[in-house]
């Protein structure tokens, strides 16, 4: 009989103790900010910004080859254009590497290019539905990859969360230049 009591205590522990791990929404969003670069507590500067081309068949893994679902390998991946993966992709990593970016923020990519007078603008949302990530990676892709090329004369990224303030700005050093000195003999 006191078996039976001991058992039927534990299973009451357990039982107790499962349901009070459940977050609701709220307390979800709430960790998700406290653990983000949305945060002014947390460092949010973009520490790194790094440029490569990649076709097609380098963005796939062995783990999509196998299953069909895309894995990117501990950053997150977003696309001008997720059917045609070919393209230039832009890491970027924050300072902090314990901080993450909140789901639905906004990222904002400027590349002036050579031989072109405009500076073009590419919009990423993180969806709702990604883990959250310390580093980005933007990939101009499809039709957009031939808006740029390999001679990007300045860059400027901006993030924003997910009410649309802004977190943080990083910008080559070029883009910030008015005029160019003239050279004087």
């Amino acid at each position: 009989m006191n078996m039976v009591r001991i058992f039927a205590a534990l299973a009451a522990i357990v039982a107790l103790s499962s349901c009070s791990g459940v977050e609701t929404k709220g307390q979800q969003d709430r960790r998700s900010y406290k653990d983000s670069i949305s945060n002014p507590a947390n460092e949010h500067q973009i520490s790194d910004f790094h440029i490569k081309h990649l076709d097609e068949d380098q963005t796939r893994s062995i783990w999509e080859v196998l299953t069909g679902k895309f894995f990117g390998h501990g950053r997150l991946f977003l696309f001008t254009d997720a059917q045609n993966r070919t393209g230039w992709y832009y890491y970027i990593m924050f300072k902090t590497y314990e901080m993450n970016i909140q789901k639905g923020s906004l990222v904002k990519l400027w590349l002036h290019v050579k031989g072109n007078a405009c500076a073009q603008e590419f919009d990423f949302k993180v969806p709702e539905d990604s883990s959250l990530l310390r580093e980005l990676v933007l990939g101009v892709t499809g039709k957009d990859a031939a808006k740029v090329s390999q001679q990007i004369l300045a860059w400027k990224i901006e993030v924003f969360d997910p009410k649309g303030k802004p977190i943080t700005t990083h910008q080559s050093w070029l883009w910030d230049m008015k005029s160019v000195p003239e050279y004087k003999r």
